[in-house]
């Protein structure tokens, strides 16, 4: 969805926001590629598999879903900044991303993306916003 940034509903996510912040240089710099960091992230709210990877760190997470064996080593954000023009106010995009499974994610996913099945996205890659990558694919 879209939220304008004058609103109570963008100063509830600046603040999450920030305390994960925070928490990612205090505490998730520790557990980055262990177990705990998928039970962190299932806790939040991400819908992601038991057997995943996560090698990064994840904002939104409760719209992101990975299916199981996948890979994630560059941060995933499912938001975007709106253009700022003095005719209309600022605001914020939001939209899911979807990861299949035994898929390797090691470049960038915009908003909105889904990748298939066992596909692999390489470092200096990027998939851009409501993309569909097809399973076993190399971008």
């Amino acid at each position: 969805g879209t939220v304008p940034i004058p609103s109570t509903a963008f100063l509830r996510w600046w603040v999450v926001d920030r305390g994960i912040s925070l928490w990612e240089s205090w505490v998730g710099r520790f557990i980055l590629g262990t177990p705990l960091m998928n039970l962190f992230y299932f806790l939040m709210g991400a819908n992601i598999d038991k057997t995943v990877l996560i090698d990064t760190f994840i904002r939104e997470f409760d719209l992101l879903n990975v299916s199981e064996h996948a890979s994630i080593e560059h941060p995933v954000t499912c938001r975007k900044f709106d253009r700022w023009e003095e005719s209309s106010d600022p605001s914020m995009h939001f939209r899911s991303i979807s990861i299949g499974s035994y898929s390797k994610v090691k470049g960038m996913v915009c908003l909105g993306a889904t990748i298939g099945d066992a596909a692999v996205i390489e470092k200096l890659s990027v998939v851009p916003e409501g993309a569909f990558v097809p399973s076993n694919a190399l971008v």
